[in-house]
């Protein structure tokens, strides 16, 4: 019985072990997506931002040209 028992806790142990390992894995896999996914948000705002002053000039440039300005 005493031979079962110390199986079981050899086991647990080894399991306990196991768990952290993973534990560690997916915490390292978390941090590298949260910062993918910040380089990801500043990608678009700078996208978002470049658009819209695309848009901006091209607007004030037909209403000049509207208006007969230039």
């Amino acid at each position: 019985m005493a031979e079962h028992e110390n199986v079981l806790r050899r086991d647990i142990a080894e399991l306990k072990r196991d768990l952290r390992e993973t534990e560690l894995r997916m915490e390292a896999r978390l941090a590298e997506t949260n910062v993918k996914i910040a380089e990801t948000k500043a990608d678009l705002t700078r996208w978002v931002i470049g658009a819209g002053v695309s848009q901006t000039t091209v607007m004030i440039g037909v209403l000049l040209k509207i208006a007969k300005l230039i």
